[in-house]
């Protein structure tokens, strides 16, 4: 994959100076507006979706993502709790 990314130029490499073996990977300014423009496209598709939704469909929608979003934020603070306790 990182292959495809530095022949299209969305990425540079630099071996590390001070262990060769080491490799940092950056964006190129190429990849940003590439990823700027796959970004907007996905706004694009996203909101063409909803904009097919009756406002009912919707609120269910946001109340269901907020409930995922919430269980998601518990487990992560449960998941840091029982790392702290074991370190």
């Amino acid at each position: 994959m990182t292959n495809r990314l530095f022949t299209k130029n969305y990425i540079v490499r630099e071996h590390d100076q001070a262990d060769r073996r080491n490799v940092h990977l950056y964006v190129t300014p190429e990849g940003k507006d590439v990823v700027s423009q796959v970004e907007k496209q996905l706004q694009d598709l996203v909101r063409s979706y909803f904009e097919k939704l009756e406002e009912k469909e919707m609120e269910s929608f946001i109340q269901t993502y907020e409930k995922i979003y919430q269980v998601i934020i518990e487990e992560d603070a449960q998941s840091s709790n029982e790392s702290n306790q074991k370190g």
